[in-house]
Formats: structure tokens, C-alpha cells, sequence
């Protein structure tokens, strides 16, 4: 069967197309190079597709580990995604003009995604989920690609693209849906050479991708660091040890096993203030639910009281804790870990690159690095605990026969 694709605005009427006897099936859809051509919404038919694409390749690498709890550490998951998953989801859209619900679906399956990998819930704060993994928001992606292709289109020798180029800029006013006023906007959000000093002064390859990605990052690393300033719930993460491209200790200090993922992604929720205690059911529920520890009953249940004070708990951090007195008290000498205040050891206990610049220890990367761990297994640690002594108490509640 023949296929004709109608050009946009064509309003001649077509339905005695024939070949012979044979009537024309006329087709509003086709695919070119990867991409949707469609006499409607090409744009829109495109990001559908290629979060389809990304979703059916994310599920298909499944089976290596490529998911939460049960698979590989979160670093190299997202590494995989990088390599696999991001190309599948951003193919072709750099020369795509697009609206705010075209990067908005797009977002949607990134994060979506970032979130699976390291096992946060949706209530996680976005710029935590993207500063953690040291990953881009997908605005950055899709503006990272739509640079490099406008640097490959001054680079070329075609005087054809070129010439279209020039033209576009001296015809096409502000208000127009160019694409090359849609990179012009975008060149002037991040403070790089328009496109004329550009033609003027033509790059190389390399200096030009290094102009666009320190560009990049500093815009956005100073855009999600704001947003993590106005986060009551990332009280103790350290944002100055955040940066795009840089994984968090949490997550590179991780051993390449199953159990060690899971103590990393229980402390990722300490981290991230999505670890459910009683103090945040009692917000989150308006006061309907009593905020006082379920197990020792002697006063409200927060990270602070379930990592260091719960009675009912001891036993299963004073090991942890122990170990973190010894390291200190190696480093700084006896008395020292007697004399912090609790504050102290939570932003120990929580981030250790916060401890190590807000109350100037001096922690070199090894001694860092092996308190990250301490700290990963007391999170675990006291979270299983918490979690069996729960459901005995909700036990004893029901009695003996479960009513």
C-alpha cells in the first residue's frame, strides 16, 4: 500500500487520490530518522513517544539491577541511566521548540525515575532527588543538547543551514516560535554569546561544550541550592558539599551489595526528611495523631529522639555509637565526643561533610568516609529495631487472637 504524508496546511481535498484503480491511504503520521512527523502536534506526538521509549528501556534493563531496594547502588544505577535511559528520552527533542508541558511531561518521567533509583518517596524534595546524584533537571539536559546542536550547525560547512541561520535572525522577531529565537532565549538564560558573536568567533568542539556545561551547572546548582534553603525538611544536608556532576558520600561510599543499598537508602530518608516518625504523622495529619514516641512514651518521637534518645532503642545503637566515640576521641583526643552537644552529633550522624565545615573537625576523606558508614549502619540499625518493636506493641494491642 502506498502511504502519502499531507503537508501541513494543505487544504486541497485528497480523497480521489488514486494510483490507477487503486485508492491512496492517506496517512497524517509518519516517522522520519526516529522522530514523529504528524499534520497536527508533532511536538507533543514526540514526547509521548520518547517517554515510551524511555520507560519500555528503563523496564527492559530491570533484570541487571537497575532499580531501589533490591538492585545495584544508586551511583551506578544512575550511571546506567545516563548511558541508556536519558539518550532514548531526549533523542531528536534539541531540535524540537519546546512549551513549558512538553518539559514538564519530560520532567515528570526523569524524576520519576531518579526517585526509583535511590528509593525515595514522592513527598522527597525535587532538588534533593536531583543534588544527591549529582544529576541535571531535564530542562538542563534538553538545553545542554540544543546548544551543542546549534554549535555543530556554526561549525558546519553547509552554507545551506547557514544561510537559514542568518536569515532566521534578521527576519524573526521576539515573539516568534523560531527555533533559533527559542536558543536565543536560552544563550541570554545563561549568559553565553548570542548566536551573531558566534558566527563571527566559531568555537571548537571542545571549548564550546565546556562553555555550555559550566554555564549549565552553575546556573542550575545555584537554582536547586536555593530550593534546598527553603526546605524545613533538609535541615541536615549539607548544600555546599552538593553539586551537579559530584554523587553525594551517601551514595558513592556505598559497597557494591544489597544490604549495604538498603542502609544507604534508609539513611537517604534520615537525609531527605521522608522518614516517617511520629512528629511528621502528627503534622501531616493535623494533630490527630499523638506525636509522643509509641515505644518509650516519654516524649516526642523526631530523628533526634529515635537516633539518640528513645530508651527503648539503646541497644540497638549503642554499638554504632560507641564506635563513632572511639573515631572522634582518636581524632581529637579524650573528653571531645562527651562535650558535643546532641545537634552536633546529628549533623555527625546525618551528613558528616555538613559536621566537618559548620563545626570546623578537619575530617580528612578516609575519616569521612568511614563515618558516613558508621552512620549508615546506626540509621539501619535503629530503624529495624524501631520497626520490631512497633509491631510488637501494635500486637499487643490487637491481643492474642489479632481482634
Amino acid at each position: 500500500m502506498l502511504r502519502k504524508f499531507i503537508p501541513r496546511n494543505y487544504t486541497e481535498n485528497l480523497s480521489s487520490w488514486k494510483l490507477g484503480d487503486s485508492e491512496l491511504s492517506i496517512a497524517t503520521q509518519t516517522t522520519h530518522l526516529g522522530l514523529i512527523r504528524s499534520v497536527s502536534d508533532d511536538t507533543q506526538a514526540n514526547i509521548y513517544e520518547r517517554i515510551s521509549c524511555a520507560r519500555r528501556t528503563f523496564y527492559g534493563l530491570t533484570s541487571t539491577g537497575l532499580h531501589g531496594s533490591n538492585g545495584l547502588q544508586p551511583s551506578t544505577s544512575y550511571r546506567i541511566y545516563s548511558l541508556y535511559v536519558l539518550p532514548k528520552l531526549l533523542y531528536g527533542l534539541e531540535t524540537f521548540v519546546l512549551l513549558r508541558k512538553h518539559i514538564d511531561a519530560l520532567e515528570t518521567y526523569h524524576l520519576s525515575a531518579l526517585r526509583i533509583i535511590q528509593s525515595l518517596p514522592q513527598r522527597c524534595a525535587k532538588c534533593a532527588v536531583y543534588l544527591l546524584l549529582g544529576a541535571r533537571p531535564i530542562e538542563a539536559e534538553l538545553h545542554s543538547r540544543t546548544l551543542t546542536f546549534l554549535g555543530n550547525i556554526i561549525r558546519s560547512n553547509n552554507p545551506t543551514l547557514l544561510n537559514i541561520l542568518t536569515r532566521q535572525l534578521s527576519v524573526k522577531s521576539h515573539s516568534s516560535k523560531s527555533w533559533v529565537v527559542y536558543v536565543r532565549d536560552i544563550l541570554l538564560r545563561y549568559n553565553l554569546q548570542g548566536i551573531e558573536d558566534l558566527l563571527v568567533n566559531i568555537p571548537s568542539r571542545d571549548s564550546w561544550k565546556a562553555s555550555v556545561s559550566d554555564a549549565i551547572n552553575t546556573y542550575w546548582n545555584k537554582k536547586l541550592k536555593e530550593e534546598c534553603s527553603t526546605k524545613s525538611t533538609l535541615l541536615y544536608l549539607h548544600r555546599d558539599a552538593l553539586c551537579i556532576g559530584s554523587i553525594h558520600p551517601l551514595w558513592f561510599t556505598v559497597d557494591g551489595n544489597i544490604r549495604d543499598t538498603r542502609r544507604a537508602i534508609t539513611k537517604a530518608r534520615f537525609l531527605t526528611g521522608t522518614y516517617m516518625v511520629q512528629s511528621k504523622l502528627s503534622r501531616f495529619n493535623k494533630n490527630t495523631v499523638d506525636p509522643t514516641c509509641q515505644l518509650c512514651q516519654s516524649s516526642v518521637e523526631n530523628y533526634q529522639h529515635v537516633l539518640l534518645e528513645c530508651g527503648a532503642l539503646l541497644t540497638y545503637r549503642k554499638e554504632y555509637l560507641c564506635e563513632l566515640s572511639r573515631v572522634m576521641t582518636y581524632h581529637f583526643g579524650k573528653g571531645m565526643w562527651e562535650n558535643l552537644s546532641k545537634d552536633v552529633i546529628m549533623d555527625i550522624i546525618m551528613d558528616v561533610t555538613r559536621a566537618n565545615v559548620v563545626h570546623s573537625m578537619q575530617l580528612n576523606t578516609e575519616q569521612c568516609t568511614y563515618i558516613e558508614r558508621i552512620s549508615r549502619y546506626l540509621c539501619y540499625r535503629v530503624h529495624s529495631g524501631r520497626i520490631f518493636l512497633l509491631e510488637k506493641v501494635s500486637r499487643g494491642k490487637r491481643g492474642p487472637s489479632g481482634s
